[in-house]
């Protein structure tokens, strides 16, 4: 099954990997016990979990 748009398609795409990203860049520094890191990293979560909420009917389901 394609996409309905391939524009909305690719653009959710760039912004979970970004979002992915930015996640990954705090986890050193969270796993420090850094105060500052630990607080970026969770504003980042909450930022991913946002952008794969908005997404998530663009992406087919998959059985686990």
């Amino acid at each position: 099954m394609k996409p309905r748009c391939i524009l909305a398609h690719r653009t959710a795409h760039r912004a979970l990997k970004h979002r992915v990203r930015v996640l990954r860049g705090h986890v050193r520094a969270a796993a420090s016990h850094d105060v500052e890191g630990i607080h970026d990293l969770r504003v980042a979560s909450r930022r991913l979990r946002a952008v794969l909420g908005d997404c998530s009917d663009l992406f087919r389901k998959r059985a686990l």
